[in-house]
C-alpha cells in the first residue's frame, strides 16, 4: 500500500524486462512510464514528474550514464535513479555512483530486491 500511485520512470530497451517490471508493479499498483532508451528517458523526466527513474545502462541512441548526467546536469532534478545492470562488478556499481545514480539493481533482479530498492528510496 506504501507504494501505490508512486510514478516510475522506467529506461530499459529489452522488452522482456520492461514486461517484467509492468506485471510487478502492477501487483502493488505503481504507476509505469516506458521509455526504450535515454533520450526517451530524458524527455519524460523532463516533462514528468517521477519518484524514481529505472536506468537500463546499455541502451540505443543514449546509454544509461549518460542520461544519467544530463539529468543530473541540465535538468537539475534530485530523483532517486537506479541502474539496471547486468554488469555487478564493485568496481562499476561505483562508477554508476559516481556519475550520479543512487543505486544499482542488477539483472536478473527478483522482485523482493526491486522492492526492497523501492521503499529504500521513495518511503524514507
Amino acid at each position: 500500500a506504501l507504494l501505490k500511485n508512486r510514478k516510475i520512470l522506467v529506461a530499459e530497451d529489452n522488452k522482456f524486462n520492461r514486461l517484467l517490471l509492468k506485471i510487478i508493479f502492477d501487483k502493488y499498483n505503481i504507476e509505469l512510464t516506458e521509455a526504450q532508451n535515454g533520450k526517451e528517458a530524458i524527455e519524460l523526466a523532463a516533462a514528468g514528474d517521477f519518484d524514481m527513474i529505472l536506468m537500463d545502462i546499455q541502451m540505443p541512441e543514449m546509454d544509461g550514464v549518460e542520461a544519467t548526467k544530463y539529468i543530473r546536469q541540465v535538468l537539475k532534478k534530485d530523483i532517486p535513479i537506479l541502474a539496471i545492470t547486468a554488469n555487478a562488478v564493485t568496481e562499476e556499481l561505483e562508477e554508476y555512483k559516481a556519475q550520479g545514480m543512487d543505486d544499482a539493481l542488477t539483472k536478473p533482479f527478483e522482485e523482493k530486491n526491486l522492492l526492497e530498492k523501492l521503499f529504500r528510496f521513495i518511503i524514507k
